[in-house]
């Protein structure tokens, strides 16, 4: 089963559709599966995962196929769907098997992605490393041209891509919020303290077969990258980029694409509202940033509690390194809030 179909059998359980004030559209989704083998609920599985694919691709993607000859000579086929959007939840709207094929219709909403959100600021260092890994052949092996130069021109290129999707504006907050207790409004403000920083590591493995008399060698390249948040001090793991590069006679390659893609989940990470572990000593809220951070008097927090209930918090003092928080309406019961999300950095 592949990749996609796991993810799809874990999230058949979603909640029924409630339409998010942040998402942009509402898209359609058809999957198709043939039942085999007498298993329809592997083959309605199956149509989900395609009709969630389906509605990624209409609402915005990046496609990268490829075929790689593995180390035992057999091909591979690798399909990597880089989303421009954030799928927030779905609905089935029809699911039925008929003839031997199940039939699946989605509604699924997606956020806005980094279309709604401004080309932020990192703030912080960038650091990118390449080399080859273990699994492969050399690169001369491979016949890759200029193979002395390749990992140092590969490690600028990629620094040049992320440092230049880096260096927008600094971040900024536009999200309007409502709440049952009242109607809150949050400030454009810009955050001034850096934001985090990124580590990049890109792994390159050459691989040479012969197929039918002619020789094919690929040049596979992976990507680990780890954000550390400025404000939290969580470090993140980032989903990792594969691309598979065919060599060709003469030892050249297309462009690498993946650069722009760590761009890109770059972005992201700077569009998501950083996240704080929320302190309580009794009747006392807190969270471990402060002015060093940004932070000033009004500034506005999000929480949800286990039960989905919205819960918000308004900064009340502020010192260099905590903030006190009042809540905004009644107090939480104990434990029941853990983490909150910073909307707004005060006033």
């Amino acid at each position: 089963m592949s990749a996609l179909r796991r993810k799809a059998v874990i999230a058949c359980c979603v909640l029924p559709l409630a339409i998010n004030a942040q998402a942009l559209e509402r898209v359609r989704g058809e999957g198709r599966a043939l039942v085999l083998e007498q298993d329809v609920g592997a083959a309605q599985r199956a149509a989900l995962a395609e009709a969630l694919r389906d509605a990624s691709v209409k609402q915005g993607a990046v496609i990268n196929a490829s075929s790689v000859v593995t180390e035992q000579g057999g091909l591979e086929e690798r399909t990597v769907v880089h989303s421009t959007q954030k799928m927030l939840n779905y609905e089935v709207i029809s699911a039925n098997v008929t003839d031997g094929v199940a039939e699946t219709s989605i509604a699924a909403v997606f956020d806005e992605g980094t279309r709604a959100c401004v080309r932020h600021r990192l703030g912080g260092a960038i650091a990118v490393s390449v080399a080859t890994g273990s699994k492969g052949i050399p690169l001369d092996a491979a016949g890759v041209r200029g193979t002395s130069a390749y990992e140092a021109m590969l490690e600028r290129r990629v620094f040049d891509a992320l440092n230049s999707s880096a260096n927008g504006t600094p971040l900024v907050f536009r999200k309007p919020v409502t709440s049952a207790y009242q109607q809150l409004t949050v400030p454009e403000r810009e955050s001034r303290a850096p934001r985090g920083s990124l580590r990049v590591a890109v792994t390159l493995n050459a691989q040479s077969s012969t197929r039918r008399r002619a020789v094919e060698r690929t040049l596979m390249l992976t990507t680990d990258a780890t954000f550390e948040d400025g404000f939290s001090g969580e470090t993140l793991q980032l989903p990792p980029i594969r691309e598979a590069l065919a060599i060709d006679a003469q030892g050249q390659m297309p462009a690498p694409r993946f650069p722009l893609l760590l761009a890109e989940q770059l972005q992201m990470t700077l569009c998501a509202p950083p996240r704080l572990s929320l302190e309580r000593d009794g009747e006392t809220f807190a969270i471990a940033a402060g002015s060093a951070h940004g932070l000033s008097a009004g500034a506005l927090l999000e929480a949800r509690t286990a039960r989905g209930e919205q819960l918000f918090f308004t900064a009340s003092k502020i010192e260099p390194l905590r903030a006190v928080l009042q809540p905004l309406g009644p107090t939480p019961a104990p434990d029941s809030v853990t983490q909150v999300t910073l909307l707004s950095t005060g006033t």
